[in-house]
């Protein structure tokens, strides 16, 4: 499988592929000849991390073929995995293979399983004002819905206000004893999809890019605007855009609920590099706000030092 991933990825050897997948997932390496054989060195714990290889390649390619990673796809591929636990390796084959792509994923596994499986309907029922009811899931999906609400650790909260209370423990009661009859009728599933252009930078000649926050970008463009006597630039050479993903789901289970963030990151490899001016005005309003006054005072102690210059003799 290595080889098929590393076939057609011009910055990685399949020896360097073989190498990390052997410390990352703790296997035994034997080489014969023309032949390399990987061996489980827990054989009952590694037959739970079996990757489904076709899904995967297939998952990887339709990543490159998008130049992002969509939290959805992600979810449609982990609903294809038996385990209950996010044994698959998918996003460290991710970092390791896309590196020009994949800049940060976060998730929760159980959150993200119960996305593969919504169908076109469903999810947009979730992403309606009234959400989509435990009545309309089918019995897998209730049966992920319980998982979350009895097995996850962490404090419930409060539906109408999950910012209250939720540093002091005082819903930290256990869901077992506030839901005794199990998953409860008026259980409801939220989702809110936001997804938004970022700036990322680019260190020399690298094409791997670095996702800037925007007092990085600012600080990149002062030190180029203004650098320090005595010292080099620091900076970014180039600059690109990357899409931010970020998915909120919400499950009301009356009055408190559960909430989890899953968030992505990801680059089109393949972009033109920019300079700052550019960027796109929407990646770079945040930062423009800083700038405009620092260029303004950046000219004007200009034009007080020309004009506190003595006249020449």
């Amino acid at each position: 499988m290595a080889a098929t991933l590393a076939s057609s990825v011009p910055h990685i050897s399949v020896e360097t592929v073989l190498d990390r997948i052997v410390l990352g997932a703790d296997l035994q390496r034997e080489d014969f000849d023309k032949w390399t054989i990987l061996r489980p060195r827990f054989t009952l714990r590694d037959e739970k991390m079996h990757m489904n290889r076709a899904a995967a390649q297939q998952f990887l390619r339709d990543a490159w073929k998008a130049k992002w990673l969509d939290l959805f796809a992600l979810a449609a591929y982990q609903s294809t995995i038996s385990c209950a636990f996010d044994r698959t390796l998918i996003v460290q084959y991710f970092d390791l293979l896309l590196p020009e792509l994949f800049l940060s994923c976060r998730y929760d596994i159980l959150t993200l399983r119960l996305l593969g499986t919504l169908t076109p309907e469903q999810r947009n029922a979730a992403m309606g004002t009234t959400g989509l009811a435990v009545a309309d899931m089918n019995n897998a999906q209730a049966s992920i819905l319980e998982s979350i609400l009895y097995d996850k650790a962490g404090p419930l909260k409060p539906t109408l206000d999950p910012d209250h209370g939720s540093y002091y423990g005082s819903l930290q009661e256990e869901p077992t004893e506030v839901f005794s009859q199990g998953l409860p009728s008026s259980t409801v599933f939220h989702l809110k999809v936001q997804s938004k252009q970022v700036p990322v930078g680019f260190l020399g000649d690298s094409s791997v890019p670095i996702a800037l926050r925007t007092d990085e970008l600012v600080s990149s463009e002062v030190n180029k605007l203004a650098p320090v006597q005595g010292q080099s630039w620091r900076g970014y050479a180039t600059y690109g855009v990357a899409v931010e993903q970020t998915i909120i789901a919400k499950i009301d289970f009356g009055n408190v609920c559960r909430e989890e963030s899953l968030f992505s990151l990801a680059c089109d490899p393949l972009q033109q590099k920019l300079s700052y001016d550019a960027l796109p005005a929407g990646v770079k309003a945040d930062a423009e706000i800083q700038l405009v006054s620092f260029r303004s005072n950046v000219k004007r102690l200009g034009e007080a030092r020309k004009q506190s210059k003595p006249p020449p003799q």
